[in-house]
């Protein structure tokens, strides 16, 4: 079974790039490395719209066309809200949106 996110599940991942590391044709990729960790040979994921609008034009590109490795990891976010209200340093809040979207899965993403 490839990497999912389910709703109500929040994931971090590494990106790199220029990395010489590859999957050969018996390594499933994503690549389950058990305590809820994936490796990839790219996203294992699409960026939908409201990722490209947070993350900006250059770093959707560079995380879609230039990351040849990524490691992952998810795990059930531990308050039912869709919104998290974080203190920044200077006394305002930002808002940040979790599991809003439908499950993601690597099946429907294309993966080397």
């Amino acid at each position: 079974m490839g990497f999912k996110i389910e709703q109500g599940e929040k994931f971090a991942l590494l990106a790199f790039s220029g990395l010489t590391i590859g999957f050969d044709d018996q390594t499933p990729n994503p690549a389950d490395l058990g305590f809820s960790c994936w490796a990839s040979g790219k996203l294992p994921f699409s960026l939908d719209a409201w990722w490209r609008e947070q993350l900006g034009k250059i770093v959707s590109e560079q995380l879609e066309n230039r990351c040849n490795f990524v490691l992952a990891t998810k795990r059930r976010a531990r308050s039912r809200s869709r919104f998290y209200n974080t203190p920044r340093g200077n006394g305002s809040r930002c808002s940040t949106r979790l599991g809003t979207q439908a499950p993601i899965t690597a099946e429907a993403a294309s993966v080397v």
